[in-house]
């Protein structure tokens, strides 16, 4: 039987495994596996745990999603003369002041308006003053709270009339209205803020109907409210509530743009990184110092700024509206937000590649990608204070970014903007600063060489 070669073509022994004469090879071998398993170790503890973090005290954190109770009710039975006492509005407070009192750090962050914040809505001599439903959404859309839930001013005084006089065009659903903006963010909108708020106005309406039955039942005129809420059904169901989405996620094409593609986004600025370094390295030392940063600085911009445009090729293919906040020029700058935010996250990641190499950069790409994940898709105020660094990240504001661009969310563009584009200034500084000292040690070692020849060779002679 044939017995297999040990040597290798070119005549050089090949050993097995445990050989004794590899044996610091084989050291070395296993202590460079042993760092990366104790770095990779690290990262699970510290990396996965940021990441697990930003979604462990949600429920905690609720507090901080602020809504706004506005009750118009009570202000209007303590102002208008004959005004029956005001039964839907101090139900809803309640519920809130309960509800705040029974689980502290299980609820929304109630909250209830001002005396003086209530003087603006009241007629006066000068007119009508503020429209409610206007200054509801307006502190909504402008992202002052997360909600608002607004009794209407003659709630408790309109359900009773429509008990008593039978009323059927009577609607309920004007008693109370609570406005939301879903779009903001929807796991917040829709896992808390409108969870939370409806129930406890149902709780509300369930004890304020409850009240006006057995005040009218009471009355001298208990009989006649039975027979004429047959009609209208308003002594059974006097209260009830209508929901308000000021601005809905009703774009799917845009979630994973707004979710899960960022993660891609990262991946693809990435992509070209390891190709670009490795086909400029033949040139690289045949170039003078200038043009070399110059061309470690400029092909990735121009490979992002390509990248970026397939990249919103790809959510527009999708038919999703890019028009409704910001007309035609959508488009251009959903695409300008793509390239900042590539160039943004890319810079930083060349600079590492450079400085950590190709064994330790992917565990830089780990920290980078969970760094910015973490606080990208939840909201800020549902997270702990921790986590408020997201307002700096690239990820964070090109998120915002997208949702004002595709949904029509409050315009932060100028912060969202800056924020990355600060990122490019240090990209770029730390890039060029990185290349430029790897150049003159470069530099050094080959003087420092060619020192040494040249003394080997007056040592020769």
């Amino acid at each position: 039987m044939a017995i297999m070669s040990v040597y290798a073509p070119d005549g050089r022994p090949r050993r097995h495994a445990w050989d004794p004469t590899i044996a610091k090879e084989r050291s070395q071998v296993l202590k460079m596996v042993a760092t990366v398993t104790a770095l990779a170790t690290i990262v699970i503890f510290t990396l996965q745990a940021l990441y697990f973090g930003a979604y462990f005290r949600q429920e905690e954190n609720a507090y901080r999603l602020t809504v706004r109770i506005i009750d118009m009710d009570s202000q209007y039975a303590s102002t208008v003369a004959g005004a029956p006492t005001a039964i839907l509005g101090p139900a809803v407070v309640q519920a809130a002041q309960q509800d705040a009192a029974a689980s502290p750090g299980y609820h929304l962050g109630w909250q209830y308006a001002s005396a003086d914040e209530l003087q603006m809505f009241r007629v006066t001599q000068d007119g009508q003053g503020q429209n409610a439903s206007e200054y509801a959404r307006q502190i909504v859309l402008n992202q002052d709270v997360f909600g608002v839930i607004l009794i209407s001013s003659n709630a408790t005084a309109l359900a009773t009339e429509a008990a008593l006089t039978g009323n059927t065009a009577y609607d309920p659903r004007g008693a109370i209205a609570l406005y939301y903006e879903e779009a903001r963010n929807f796991y917040a909108a829709n896992q808390y803020v409108t969870f939370h708020s409806t129930r406890i106005i149902e709780a509300a309406i369930a004890q304020a109907s409850e009240q006006l039955a057995s005040i009218l039942l009471g009355s001298g005129g208990g009989t006649a409210a039975l027979t004429t809420a047959a009609n209208g059904n308003a002594l059974s169901y006097p209260f009830y509530f209508s929901q308000f989405n000021l601005v809905p996620f009703d774009q799917l094409g845009a979630e994973p743009a707004l979710t899960a593609g960022q993660i891609y986004l990262i991946i693809f600025t990435f992509f070209s990184s390891p190709i670009w370094k490795k086909a400029f390295e033949p040139l690289r030392r045949k170039l003078t110092m200038s043009s070399m940063l110059f061309l470690n600085w400029i092909v990735p911009v121009i490979l992002y700024f390509w990248v970026s445009l397939m990249y919103s090729f790809v959510t527009l293919a999708f038919r999703v509206d890019m028009t409704r906040m910001y007309g035609r020029g959508g488009f251009p700058l959903y695409w300008a937000l793509n390239w900042l935010s590539m160039t943004a996250l890319g810079l930083i990641m060349e600079t590492m590649l450079r400085i950590a190499g190709p064994l330790f950069f992917p565990f830089f790409l780990i920290f980078w990608v969970i760094w910015n994940v973490s606080v990208a898709f939840l909201d800020l105020s549902a997270q702990d204070p921790f986590y408020m660094y997201g307002f700096t990240t690239p990820v964070w504001n090109a998120i915002d970014a997208g949702k004002s661009i595709l949904l029509g969310t409050k315009n932060h563009l100028t912060q969202d903007f800056l924020v990355n584009l600060s990122w490019v200034v240090v990209g770029s500084v730390l890039l060029i600063t990185t290349c430029w000292y790897q150049r003159r040690q470069e530099d050094k070692r080959e003087l420092q060489e060619k020192k040494q020849e040249h003394k080997g060779e007056k040592a020769q002679q």
